[in-house]
């Protein structure tokens, strides 16, 4: 089971995605090097490691920009990073899951807790810059109410861009994952798109 973050008792075996905290900066560290090692290495920024360092004064002084981490046995076993780059863009990344959790469904609350996060701080335009499925993610994206516009390759690394849906509403209940439905009706978008 999985939800998001509140104060009620829950079992060790659920999922809870919540603020990163200081006390995760050693499980955070861990996550994204063990991530760089199981995937080509996605952040070129150049400031990945001053950012990881001093996480909380890079990501908690703008209220666009957040770290997320998803909890699970009383542990970080994911982490995710939303960072404002300009007036109206975030980037969405640092998609870290722990191997052992890549397959469930982690990535994907991850995905949608940074993207909701993005639209209800009044962001237009979201950079998702992470190894992921372009209809996947389009599918998750759309759930919070986020329309693909392209792919664009920097780096060696394909970004996807994703614009808020002003003419529509989030999906309700968009924390469960897409139905099959859903993903096939986005992909025609995708592929016309790139």
């Amino acid at each position: 089971m999985i939800r998001l973050t509140d104060n009620a008792p829950r079992r060790p075996d659920e999922v809870v995605v919540r603020t990163y905290q200081p006390g995760d900066h050693a499980r955070v560290i861990t996550l994204h090097y063990t991530g760089q090692l199981c995937t080509a290495p996605i952040d070129d920024s150049g400031d990945a490691e001053t950012d990881l360092l001093g996480i909380s004064a890079a990501y908690f002084s703008d209220p666009a920009d957040h770290v997320w981490v998803a909890e699970l046995y009383g542990r970080p076993a994911g982490m995710i990073a939303a960072r404002r780059f300009d007036g109206m863009t975030s980037r969405v990344h640092w998609l870290r899951v722990d191997p052992a959790y890549r397959r469930t469904s982690i990535p994907d609350r991850l995905i949608q807790t940074a993207a909701r996060h993005c639209r209800d701080h009044d962001v237009l335009k979201v950079v998702l810059d992470t190894p992921v499925d372009p209809g996947h993610a389009s599918a998750l994206m759309a759930g919070v109410g986020l329309r693909f516009s392209r792919a664009v390759t920097r780096g060696g690394r394909q970004m996807l861009e994703y614009y808020v849906d002003l003419y529509r509403e989030p999906r309700a209940g968009c924390d469960a994952p897409p139905r099959t439905s859903e993903r096939s009706r986005v992909e025609p978008m995708r592929r016309a798109a790139v």
